[in-house]
């Protein structure tokens, strides 16, 4: 079933004739099914891609709020249990996060089997021929103790 803006893409510009019979050129539609799929798939890969660093940055951001917290204390000269709660809280939700990255390395896994699948896609390569879109960014490890 095609959307109503896929449709809009289907239909004839002005540079492009029409035979006497109403019919558009040979294989005109194939053509254009052919680049929707593919731009489908590009923003899939797209956005799979922005979900992977979204969780990274994520878990880095816990990992900093863990050692500003483990500082905060020591400056505090608080005892083990004054924010040990926290830290129990804050390690499940870290827990949490790498359960759901490794979800997402499984979806990517398999988006990349079902690209096989797809006629039209199996040869398809964005960018520098490799199969995924590259990271956005790479951080720098840094020391935070």
């Amino acid at each position: 079933m095609l959307l109503k803006k896929d449709e809009e893409l289907a239909k004839p510009t002005s540079d492009q004739t029409n035979s006497h019979s109403g019919a558009y050129r040979a294989g005109e539609g194939v053509v254009m099914r052919k680049q929707m799929i593919e731009n489908a798939a590009y923003e899939v890969a797209t956005q799979v891609r922005v979900v992977e660093d979204s969780i990274d940055g994520a878990i880095a951001e816990i990992a900093e709020l863990q050692a500003r917290m483990m500082r905060a204390s020591a400056l505090a000269h608080a005892g083990y249990g004054a924010i040990h709660p926290a830290l129990e809280a804050l390690a499940a939700a870290v827990g949490g996060l790498v359960d759901s990255r490794g979800a997402v390395v499984g979806c990517h896994a398999a988006l990349a089997d079902a690209k096989g699948k797809v006629p039209g896609l199996r040869t398809v390569a964005f960018g520098d021929g490799t199969d995924c879109p590259p990271p956005s960014g790479i951080a720098e490890l840094r020391v935070v103790a």
